[in-house]
């Protein structure tokens, strides 16, 4: 059964489309749509540790939906900021709340030794029993989808992606394709990958909504562009000596 905030949010957008198709009544509705927005706010603080919140909401994403449709107070409510935050945390990172140094290090320092240690988990679970390799797969999923890592594995990787552009513009230019044009291409693959996946997963309408998305499409036609003509151009080079 959907929970009672749910339900008040599903009214609470009811009215705020009749308030735009019924301007006589308009301040009408807009009061009604602001009381079902109230009703969810009470009905959260009557949760009194983040678990019941999260059994009272229902199933995982409610937060991202309530954040889609504005709804600002219920955010910013203190439990669904708890909430966002084990989400955001994931447990496995939970001791970055502590929010010193030594745990933020140690989350650096694991998402860059996690890469080198997926080719030694592909040997354990060749070599293991079926309920080990579940467990395995899992554990390695989990760790991977955990937000605050994804979330330093982009920001170090577009750190990465200017480091080698910036190496790549104090090169002398060469005739033949280098190894700094190669690694450059592999971010750029990355990228693209990136954005067909954010695409496949949202509408494309809502998609272009955002500058942000427009900006990395635009440089990512750019960067493709470029690498195009240097590829035509290496190969017409033995044309052209």
């Amino acid at each position: 059964w959907p929970s009672p905030i749910d339900i008040a949010f599903k009214v609470s957008k009811a009215f705020e489309f009749l308030k735009g198709i019924k301007e006589e009544y308009r301040k009408d509705f807009a009061a009604l749509a602001a009381q079902c927005d109230k009703f969810a706010y009470d009905f959260l603080s009557q949760c009194q540790t983040p678990n019941e919140a999260r059994d009272l909401l229902g199933r995982a994403g409610f937060l991202d939906e309530a954040m889609d449709a504005n709804k600002k107070e219920f955010v910013a409510h203190p439990l669904s900021q708890q909430l966002l935050k084990m989400e955001w945390q994931k447990g496995d990172a939970s001791y970055l709340s502590t929010a010193n140094f030594n745990g933020w290090f140690y989350a650096f320092l694991r998402v860059l030794v996690l890469p080198f240690l997926v080719p030694f988990s592909f040997l354990q679970f060749v070599v293991s029993n079926e309920s080990i390799k579940k467990a395995n797969v899992t554990r390695m999923v989990e760790v991977i989808n955990v937000p605050v890592y994804c979330f330093m594995v982009h920001a170090t990787s577009s750190c990465l992606f200017l480091v080698v552009i910036l190496w790549l513009c104090n090169t002398d230019t060469q005739p033949y394709i280098t190894v700094q044009e190669y690694i450059l291409w592999t971010f750029v693959l990355g990228r693209v990958l990136v954005e067909t996946q954010q695409i496949q997963r949202t509408r494309m309408t809502e998609y272009l909504s955002s500058m942000w998305n427009i900006v990395d499409i635009i440089s990512l036609i750019l960067f493709v562009a470029i690498i195009v003509m240097r590829i035509s151009f290496y190969f017409r080079l033995p044309s052209i000596l």
